[in-house]
């Protein structure tokens, strides 16, 4: 038998289909919720940096090391929630991803 038929009997794709498809399937699925994710992603960057600045102005210039671990502290903490959220939401949308591909199979 040739390699395609048996593909063909079994319902599986050339992997250079399959691949085909995952690119057109990621490109169009949900682009507002993976903008939003980078939009979070970005937003966690420059609280992070942020954070880091200010601490590093009030432990040198302000001689103010108590503000300066605050700033650290909260800072740290909201970029990190903010980075978590972006994440959450990219493994939502590949557990989408992989329920569909599961369901069409």
């Amino acid at each position: 038998m040739e390699e395609n038929n048996i593909n063909d009997i079994l319902g599986i794709d050339d992997s250079k289909s399959q691949n085909r498809n995952e690119q057109n399937t990621n490109s169009y699925r949900y682009p507002a919720l993976r903008t939003i994710a980078t939009v979070y992603m970005v937003f966690a960057w420059i609280i992070g940096i942020a954070a880091i600045s200010t601490a590093l102005y009030h432990f040198f210039v302000g001689r103010m090391i108590i503000f300066g671990l605050i700033s650290l502290l909260v800072g740290g903490l909201l970029a990190l929630g903010l980075a978590a959220i972006s994440e959450s939401i990219k493994v939502f949308l590949d557990i989408e991803y992989n329920t569909r591909k599961a369901f069409e199979k």
